[in-house]
């Protein structure tokens, strides 16, 4: 600051001196000393206006000494011409100036010597001031280039990288665009072809442009869709756009409630309370498991069409129901709760005649939230899975398509795929979780289905299912069934292949200390065919039911901890449950290595006494749970025969292990047949039309699967009684003709209950028909 002081000082000084000069000049007649004077003082002057200037980029100490000298020089010269040589002088004679020069001039001359050699001192600081900037300019050019070159090789290396990234994402586009273009196909078209096959629905639809693709090919689905399946909108984007709400079609999200299991609590002759246990549609992709109470009063009208089953069932029905107009108000009252979370429980009393101010059946409603023990358990299970690792999703991002064969088998959508999503119940709850773990722990083992996560409710704190990729083309006894029904059987490679492939996967299971538990279980066992034709399981549980009745299904070893023998023990399924063993499992793919070979439709009740010829209404003992099973045909191999009789082995000692069974099995060949090979999109599509559309509902007359129209006992049999439509017109009743059978039809996958009930044949012939 201070130089810049002395510089304006000094340009100022300077500018009032070279003026005074120029005057002096006029008047002394121009002498060569003040012309030089003045030449002197203005390249003085540009030299500080240049200093002036440069000022910015700082100033050394030559500088700032020869401003202030020059400026005391300056100072001094412009007081010896403004009173030495301009003062008093009023244009007076030649004379008194020249006398006035002549006593003024040597300090003058002095002076003017001064300012010259400051003048030369500056110039050589500048000079140097300006050599020193023009080298550090040049080191600093020379950094600039240098960096210059780093970011131009920095910037080639980041092109090249955008060029591969540009790449990528157009590969991951087309990935997209053939991967969206499929699901889009299998989404809109299973909500609209497969519900309309299944329920023959003629009514307006939403149209969208028509599509081309395998499905129009391959399935001959209808164009029409109910929903696009890319959102692009503000709207769609939302989080309140749920696509699946957005059609004129009744899919998953159109039935609210699924009752999956139903008894008798208690009963007297003044009143009935049965309790149900339920999953019910609060919001879209959002789903409650609950519990009801449903107390019901002799003289309402609803008590001859509540009566259930006494015995508490362990396993889930689909076929379990309320009163349709009961079941009507439920849902009015549950979607007028604004607060319903998972596993409340409702309690019910049914009043003798409907409110007339409510229009509600039931005079009294008691709700009581989730107890404080089962959300620690729900918290404990979520705390579990962080140790797991499992990977998760919330409900919310999970879209239901279609729905399967039972309540809580659904195949869903979700981030950009198809899965198979299984509900927990309470009855499976632990099966589940058994489950969950060892599908987990397993990934990536041959012959063990493909672990997709687990499905959390919204505020996180209770898991609601569990997602497995679907098998291609179905599960095995469907298969084996619809191979027989078309002709073709299924082909000895395939079933050797099968076998194998089970067999293998055992082995592996077994090896990591793990099991199977379900492998007796013959229409229901755990095991799919995958888009590659090779046998996958599916599910798991540690332990399996104490039923004598299951044909193959218990160990002798476990035989004498279940309950006694009963001339309808499968109508009477019993709570308790034994622990499942590696020799349990080995016992029971003796079973199961035998039903793939016979040749025949499996059949969970019945099926070895249908192969042995015994064609009663009901199981016989003798084939309830035989250890030695029936011969199988002349065709199949001795090796094959001899590895079935060692796993039904009575002593579970003698029981060979699977890895030993596996070295039994010939060389594979080329097994598969031609048709085996198929695209997975198509698969998938097929596998779900297929499935979605046909309900594991078997008429216990003919048992034959029951395509349409459902007659359901909710006494007999635990309350899993049905008649198929033409056993029932040929005056087939259930195994009280007391009780009244309900009339069901088929809806989402569902047997949904209508107001018809009927009697058993009266002595006239005709049946009585109630309508509630």
């Amino acid at each position: 600051m201070e130089v810049v002081g002395v510089v304006a000082s000094v340009v100022t000084l300077t500018q009032l001196v070279i003026e005074g000069v120029k005057l002096a000049k006029t008047l002394y007649a121009a002498p060569d000393d003040l012309v030089a004077l003045q030449e002197q003082l203005e390249n003085f002057s540009t030299l500080v206006q240049e200093i002036d200037r440069s000022q910015g980029e700082g100033t050394d100490s030559v500088v700032t000494q020869s401003l202030t000298r020059a400026k005391l020089s300056i100072e001094q010269l412009h007081q010896l011409i403004q009173i030495k040589l301009l003062k008093n002088l009023d244009g007076g004679r030649s004379r008194a100036h020249r006398r006035a020069w002549a006593r003024n001039k040597s300090k003058i001359l002095v002076l003017r010597d001064v300012l010259k050699e400051c003048r030369d001192n500056l110039s050589v600081a500048l000079s140097a001031k300006n050599s020193s900037s023009s080298a550090q300019n040049e080191m600093r050019l020379a950094v600039i280039v240098q960096e210059t070159g780093q970011s131009r090789q920095s910037l080639t290396t980041i092109d090249t990288r955008l060029s591969e990234i540009q790449q990528s994402l157009e590969l991951t586009q087309r990935a997209i665009d053939a991967q969206s273009h499929s699901l889009g196909h299998i989404l809109t078209s299973v909500s609209t072809s497969v519900t309309a096959t299944r329920f023959g629905q003629s009514g307006p639809q939403v149209t969208w442009p028509a599509r081309t693709g395998f499905l129009a090919s391959n399935l001959e689905m209808r164009r029409s869709h109910s929903y696009p399946p890319s959102p692009a909108g503000m709207f769609e984007l939302s989080g309140n756009f749920f696509p699946e709400i957005y059609t004129t079609h009744k899919g998953p999200s159109t039935v609210p409630t699924v009752i999956y299991s139903a008894f008798e609590e208690y009963s007297n002759g003044t009143y009935r309370s049965n309790h149900y246990q339920l999953f019910f549609l609060k919001t879209q992709r959002q789903w409650r498991r609950l519990s009801l109470t449903l107390i019901v009063n002799r003289g309402s009208k609803y008590w001859d069409y509540t009566k259930l089953s006494t015995t508490k069932v362990t396993f889930e029905n689909t076929s379990y129901n309320l009163p349709r107009i009961l079941q009507d108000k439920l849902e009015e009252l549950l979607w007028g709760m604004e607060e319903l979370y998972q596993d409340t429980h409702l309690s019910l009393t049914i009043s003798e005649q409907v409110s007339p101010e409510t229009g509600l059946p039931w005079n009294h409603v008691c709700i009581r939230k989730q107890l404080p023990e089962t959300e620690r358990a729900g918290r404990d299970l979520i705390s579990n899975l962080d140790h797991l690792g499992c990977r998760r999703y919330n409900e919310n991002e999970v879209v239901q398509v279609a729905r399967l064969d039972n309540a809580r088998a659904l195949v869903v959508f979700v981030n950009n795929r198809l899965l198979f999503e299984s509900r927990i119940t309470k009855l499976s709850e632990d099966f589940a979780l058994y489950t969950i773990h060892v599908l987990h722990c397993l990934q990536g083992t041959p012959g063990v289905a493909k672990f997709a996560g687990v499905v959390i409710d919204s505020g996180g704190q209770q898991v609601k299912s569990f997602l497995r990729e679907i098998p291609i083309k179905g599960w095995i006894d469907r298969v084996i069934a619809d191979g027989i029904d078309q002709g073709t059987g299924l082909s000895w490679s395939r079933c050797e292949r099968w076998a194998q492939d089970i067999v293998e996967a055992v082995s592996h299971i077994h090896s990591k200390g793990f099991v199977i538990g379900a492998l007796g279980d013959f229409a229901y066992a755990p095991i799919a065919i995958d888009s590659k034709d090779r046998a996958v399981l599916c599910s798991f549980r540690d332990k399996t039911w104490a039923d004598n009745s299951l044909p193959g299904h218990l160990p002798p070893e476990l035989r004498t901890k279940s309950s006694p023998n009963h001339p309808r023990a499968y109508s009477m399924p019993q709570t308790e449950h034994l622990d499942v063993t590696p020799h349990c499992d080995i016992f029971q793919l003796g079973a199961l290595l035998w039903l793939l070979a016979c040749g025949q439709k499996p059949r969970r009740w019945r099926h070895c006494c249908y192969y042995a010829g015994c064609l009663g209404m009901s199981i016989c003992m003798e084939h309830a749970n035989m250890i030695d099973m029936p011969p199988l045909p002349a065709s199949v191999p001795q090796y094959y025969i001899d590895m079935i009789a060692l796993c039904r082995s009575p002593d579970p000692l003698k029981r060979p292990t699977a890895r030993s069974l596996l070295q039994l099995f010939p060389v594979s060949t080329d097994y598969r047949d031609a048709q085996a090979e198929i695209p997975t999109e198509v698969a998938l599509a097929a596998l779900i039309k297929e499935e979605s559309s046909v309900v594991s509902i078997t008429c216990d007359s003919c048992e034959d699967v029951i395509p349409t129209t459902v007659f359901h006992c909710n006494i007999c049999d635990g309350g899993d009684y049905d008649l198929c439509a033409e056993c029932m017109g040929n005056g087939a009743h259930c195994n009280d003709p007391t009780h009244f059978l309900v009339e069901m039809e088929m809806k989402g996958a569902l047997p949904l209950v209508t107001n018809n009930y009927y009697s058993s044949v009266k002595q006239s012939g005709d049946r009585k028909l109630m309508h509630l």
